[in-house]
């Protein structure tokens, strides 16, 4: 089936003429969505896109109008990047329908390099974006509440992981009282990770190596305060402020290799003065802002004259730690050796580094290596 055929159209005629003046998102949007071909796309270039579902055809409209307008309202900072408004998926008669036509769209618009911002209603429809990256590298999850593992959980994203799905999935923002104490180990024990609202308000800067390296995130309105993002089903007098989640998305927009991002949960119905979705809007104008300013810092320098090298064995763990600092960004990616054999290069903090020196690892290395969660591409030679 045609990409056309699957996709709803935007109508521009529908938002006020205020969010097209001069300097705004809206003008951008609207200049490169009319000019552009439905079907085709540029690489890295970011592609708005609604998913009307549950077979009703008109479901989830309002939400995505409140959004685009809140986005479109604000102010264009973004000389390099594209940006595109493709419109709403068509919904189908089931969810299992509207499944299938997320997933070619979304098959279309990632096989030719571009960018999905989705909003989505139904969360459990994030497992298309999650099946599609997590063979790649991490899929980060905002919820409060850690992905379901028996039937009587509930969490954001219902969807019920298999067992080598977990030790692909972080999940950040979680609230202890809201998780079983069962399916906290259980989500641990395979290598699942989750950091709770506290952790991630007290140090804010173990969020960037995790979300530097991430390939796909979801957001469900769940995570956040509601006084700071009315327009969840489900209100929280505690969470993620709007604040910090902005200071998350330029981390994941500044990251090595985004591929997609999605905000699921909104209803405008419980959002009246739209405060919440002036929020979100926020957070995917923070999100742009870090792709317009990544540094292509990894990709670029690994070489000698950009790229500070150590080497620390740890024999008490059995393995060699390498770490590489950009002598110009100051990012740090460490590696472990297991024998003659090396990982990839993964994000980390300076602080990694400094503990291993003192023959100790962080949380973060004792995760990678027990887990054995990074893959092993090549011998080590040197």
């Amino acid at each position: 089936m045609e990409l056309v055929d699957l996709i709803e159209p935007i109508d521009f005629d529908v938002f006020p003429s205020t969010v097209f003046s001069e300097g705004k998102v809206g003008v951008k949007i609207k200049y490169l969505t009319e000019l552009s071909e439905p079907g085709t796309f540029s690489k890295r270039e970011v592609v708005i896109l609604g998913l009307l579902e549950l077979g009703a055809s008109n479901f989830g409209r309002d939400n995505y109008d409140a959004l685009r307008e809140a986005l479109y309202n604000m102010y264009d900072h973004f000389t390099m990047l594209k940006i595109r408004d493709l419109g709403n998926v068509k919904s189908g008669r089931t969810v299992v329908d509207t499944k299938v036509a997320f997933d070619e769209v979304i098959a279309e618009i990632t096989r030719q390099g571009a960018f999905p911002l989705v909003l989505g209603n139904q969360s459990s429809l994030f497992h298309v974006l999650f099946k599609r990256n997590q063979r790649d590298g991490n899929v980060i999850w905002f919820d409060s509440r850690i992905p379901s593992l028996k039937n009587d959980e509930v969490c954001g994203w219902n969807y019920h992981l298999q067992d080598e799905d977990k030790k692909m999935l972080i999940v950040l923002g979680t609230q202890k009282y809201l998780n079983s104490k069962t399916n906290m180990d259980d989500f641990q024990s395979f290598g699942g990770h989750h950091l709770g609202v506290g952790k991630i308000r007290d140090e804010m800067c173990l969020m960037e190596p995790e979300l530097r390296d991430s390939i796909a995130v979801g957001v469900h309105l769940d995570v956040m305060k509601s006084v700071d993002t009315p327009g969840g089903i489900t209100p929280h007098p505690n969470g993620l402020s709007s604040t910090e989640m902005c200071q998350m998305m330029w981390y994941y927009g500044m990251g090595n290799r985004p591929s997609s991002l999605s905000f699921w949960g909104y209803h405008v119905d419980f959002d009246p003065t739209l405060l919440g979705a002036y929020s979100i809007a926020q957070m995917i104008w923070h999100f742009l802002m870090g792709l317009e300013s990544f540094d292509n810092d990894f990709f670029t320098g690994t070489e000698a004259k950009c790229m500070d090298h150590y080497v620390i064995p740890l024999d008490s763990y059995g393995v060699v730690l390498y770490f590489m600092k950009h002598r110009i960004s100051e990012r740090w990616w460490f590696a472990v050796q297991y024998n003659n054999l090396r990982s990839d290069y993964v994000s980390c903090l300076r602080e990694d580094y400094e503990f291993s020196r003192k023959g100790e690892i962080t949380e973060r290395l004792w995760r990678y290596i027990v887990h054995k969660r990074m893959n092993v591409v090549h011998k080590d030679n040197s």
